[in-house]
């Protein structure tokens, strides 16, 4: 990805002096995406030494709540007729932060009511660049920006929210969508690191590859108009989130996956 280029170089790097000595060896993998695996499968490594774990999710801090005063939050409670659209991380060009403001606009030209609620800070002048395009078309007063949350408050805004988007161009895995997921929120976003593992599109979450803000908003709206499939896509988040992505249950996969290799290595062995 050209938002990685430190990454890209290290990569080379470790080429050179490594990933010969690692087939050679037969290395077991444990990674956290389907990305992950094609980009090693790509580079010689044997799909059957490859296992995807994901990323879990710590149940005590998603469990943590605490009356939640903060104005972005009241705004949502009060917001009783609008699409409630969220948006939680970095303002910044790899995360398409245009974009966002772009597929709001399409939403609201289907002559949907929406809001955008966006809780994140980033590089001055590319949030301001954000702010200004939101005001040359018109969407700033559907808008409602907060720089920062704490983590004890982020349960009541995804609750209260319809749809999170991620129009992310380059992500390896996204806490945010684990959490979003967890919470019931419908997900829409690109294929990336976290979506290539958690989402079934259509069923648990909506991937988009298109960078179409029309296109997007169709699709975002086809499910929000029907109740019993957000409804289902919902509970299948939440569901896919807490029977498989949370670290106690992880822990269990990353054991008995070292214990699978270790007999096969001992076999090998006799």
């Amino acid at each position: 990805s050209k938002f990685n280029k430190k990454y890209n170089l290290m990569c080379k790097i470790f080429d050179i002096f490594f990933l010969k000595r690692y087939i050679k060896l037969n290395t077991n993998f444990i990674v956290k995406s389907e990305l992950a695996k094609e980009f090693l499968v790509n580079k010689g490594i044997s799909e059957n030494n490859i296992t995807v774990a994901g990323v879990g999710i710590d149940t005590q801090v998603l469990t943590t709540e605490e009356e939640c005063s903060l104005n972005i939050f009241n705004e949502m409670v009060q917001q009783k007729e609008s699409l409630k659209i969220l948006y939680v991380g970095k303002i910044e060009p790899r995360r398409d932060s245009i974009f966002l403001i772009d597929v709001l606009k399409k939403i609201i030209d289907n002559g949907v009511k929406a809001h955008l609620y966006i809780i994140g800070s980033g590089e001055k002048e590319y949030v301001n660049s954000v702010h200004e395009h939101a005001k040359n078309i018109d969407v700033s007063k559907y808008i409602t920006w907060q720089e920062k949350c704490e983590q004890k408050y982020l349960s009541n805004i995804y609750k209260q929210a319809d749809i999170f988007l991620l129009p992310t161009k380059y992500e390896i895995f996204g806490m945010v969508l684990l959490e979003a997921m967890y919470y019931g929120c419908v997900v829409a976003t690109t294929t990336n690191g976290g979506s290539s593992t958690l989402i079934k599109d259509g069923k648990n979450g909506i991937i988009i590859d298109e960078e179409n803000p029309r296109i997007w908003a169709e699709k975002i709206l086809k499910v929000m108009k029907n109740y019993n499939v957000k409804n289902d896509i919902s509970i299948n988040a939440h569901n896919t989130i807490k029977n498989n992505y949370l670290w106690d249950l992880l822990i269990e996969k990353f054991i008995h996956r070292y214990n699978e290799v270790k007999r096969k290595n001992k076999s090998t062995l006799e």
